[in-house]
């Protein structure tokens, strides 16, 4: 019979344990969400800012006003945006991995709940 309890007990602790695991997951999952969403918001605006760039270069090269300077500068400057906008769709990748990676651990979580 003590050992009965002592099992019941130890089971409601591995549960216990189990949530706090779970809730922990569950936050670090929320975290990779939102920053996700703010890497992808982001990468629209450095994507639409980079065509307006290309807009002002057509713009520009048609007109041959400032041309040579101001030229290299929005050269320059589209240069810039599309390396980040590299950089950070590849930091979207990784926490679109990492979310993956939440995903299944709060699964295997709720899988052990049960």
């Amino acid at each position: 019979m003590e050992r009965a309890i002592k099992t019941s007990n130890d089971d409601a602790n591995m549960i216990v344990e189990l949530r706090n695991d779970l809730t922990k997951v569950y936050s670090l999952f929320e975290s990779s969400k939102e920053k996700e969403e703010k890497q992808r918001h982001i990468i629209l605006n450095l994507k639409s800012h980079i065509e307006n760039l290309n807009e002002q270069l057509h713009q520009m090269s048609n007109e041959k006003y400032g041309q040579s300077n101001t030229l290299g500068q929005v050269l320059a400057e589209k240069d810039k945006l599309s390396e980040n906008l590299n950089r950070l769709e590849g930091e979207k990748n990784v926490l679109g991995d990492q979310l993956k990676d939440h995903k299944k651990k709060i699964e295997e979580c709720y899988t052990e709940i049960k």
